[in-house]
């Protein structure tokens, strides 16, 4: 092989390695870095100015707070994070991020203790497939008062589920595997105060473009529980290269050696014949 050939090989693979380095950086959503309009929606009817929406049920029964931010931290990923809300009476939810602990605060003035009509469904979605974790913040319990739940944790990768999670939590956290078999309820169970103990992380090692969950009340609570809340922490990630890049990547160097070889058998061929 020529020594122009090396040279080829060389810098195709520097420019791919190089370009895997930059995939391979951490990035991270800041909350303290981004803006947020804070969200406050009711369950009695939606938009006051929205009036003819007779044939839209739907809008009426659930309410929802979205927020799309762009080539966060100059990843080249958008991140979209949405809370979605369910049915009732006086319904309310407010989204804050003004906290000291860098969080997207939800808090959310549930009708009722019961988990299957009382809930927030949060949906982090990606532009591009991750690996990851987010913090879920203040999981906690005060008898007659609150009990807070975090359950139906999924990844997903074009709308299939993959596998790859793994959940971390702190002592203030109790995970319950037997009130609904197939889905992790993770309870809190003790009051605290925005502590590390009452923190649920959320880890995927798999490349996926949406994490979800849901938070929801328990019957260890009152039957209208107040003073509920949750934290969404900075979302930190990876982004995962497409299979499209590495073929491109493979093609351009294979393009680059056949160009080569071609050239050095015509040089070949043009010694022998002298």
């Amino acid at each position: 092989m020529t020594r122009r050939l090396y040279r080829l090989i060389f810098i195709a693979l520097l420019a791919f390695y190089s370009m895997q380095q930059v995939q391979a950086a951490d990035f991270e959503l800041d909350w303290k870095n981004v803006d947020w309009d804070d969200g406050k929606t009711d369950s009695g009817g939606g938009d006051d100015d929205d009036d003819d929406d007779d044939d839209d049920d739907d809008d009426d029964d659930s309410h929802q707070t979205e927020g799309t931010f762009e080539n966060v931290d100059d990843s080249g990923v958008d991140i979209t994070i949405s809370a979605s809300i369910s049915a009732g009476d006086d319904y309310e939810d407010d989204i804050d991020d003004s906290n000291s602990k860098s969080a997207l605060i939800i808090e959310p003035d549930f009708n009722d203790d019961n988990r299957l009509t009382d809930y927030v469904d949060i949906t982090i979605s990606f532009s591009q497939h991750t690996t990851g974790n987010v913090d879920i913040m203040d999981i906690d319990f005060q008898n007659n008062k609150w009990e807070d739940i975090v359950e139906m944790i999924t990844a997903t990768s074009n709308g299939s589920p993959t596998g790859g999670l793994v959940i971390t939590y702190g002592s203030g956290i109790t995970m319950d595997t037997s009130t609904d078999p197939g889905n992790t309820l993770y309870r809190g169970n003790t009051k605290t105060s925005w502590e590390d103990k009452s923190t649920l992380n959320i880890a995927w090692t798999e490349p996926v473009d949406t994490i979800t969950f849901r938070f929801s009340s328990g019957p260890g609570g009152k039957s209208n529980p107040n003073d509920q809340n949750f934290g969404i922490g900075n979302v930190a990630f990876t982004p995962v290269p497409e299979p499209g890049t590495y073929a491109a990547g493979a093609f351009g160097l294979l393009a680059l050696i056949v160009i080569e070889l071609r050239r050095r058998k015509v040089n070949f061929r043009t010694i022998l014949k002298k």
